[in-house]
């Protein structure tokens, strides 16, 4: 399974890859995760890729960068305006994206009828859980039930790597997001 996350510089994408890598680990699996910044350099709001390669044998490649993906995150919708987001995106992959905004926008808006498109406002958990606009552990909450994962994984590996002051507060946005997709799932 690749996955590929697209966002914004400060938005935790490579902090979302790192979570889904972990959580993966713990369910079994052999991952990877990876950050790829546009030009070297790294600025807040600039467009960032972030890649998570989860396999059920030992990962043999460890690319830089994922060009085609199983399933896309998008933590920042304007990045559709900016550049092709879901260029390489599998036959039938799965896209989850940070909006308020039905699935069905984006599936008019792409003309992508292929893929399965699924929305969260994350930016909204976020807000009203971390009084933050880092999305990145909602979003690993949102995209582990895509990936059938356990709630448990994902809270370990949020534990596993973000601060003790902050990880419980990180556990309750992902869990939202988990339980958000666990019931929208079809």
């Amino acid at each position: 399974m690749y996955i590929r996350i697209h966002g914004r510089g400060g938005q935790g994408s490579f902090v979302c890859a790192q979570i889904l890598a972990i959580a993966a680990f713990e369910e079994g699996f052999y991952p990877y995760a990876s950050l790829f910044i546009r030009g070297g350099g790294d600025r807040r709001g600039a467009p960032v890729t972030a890649f998570a390669v989860i396999e059920k044998d030992k990962v043999k490649e460890r690319p830089k960068r994922i060009m085609s993906a199983d399933l896309i995150a998008v933590q920042d919708p304007s990045l559709f305006e900016v550049e092709d987001v879901l260029s390489g995106l599998s036959e039938n992959g799965t896209v989850i994206i940070n909006s308020e905004k039905d699935p069905d926008h984006f599936t008019e808006l792409t003309g992508l009828r292929r893929a399965r498109f699924k929305t969260i406002n994350a930016t909204q958990i976020a807000l009203e859980v971390l009084k933050s606009t880092v999305t990145s552990t909602a979003m690993a909450g949102a995209v582990a039930p895509l990936l059938d994962f356990s709630f448990n994984s994902v809270k370990k590996a949020i534990r596993d790597i973000l601060p003790e002051d902050i990880a419980e507060k990180n556990v309750k946005a992902a869990r939202k997001a988990y339980k958000y997709i666990k019931r929208c799932r079809t």
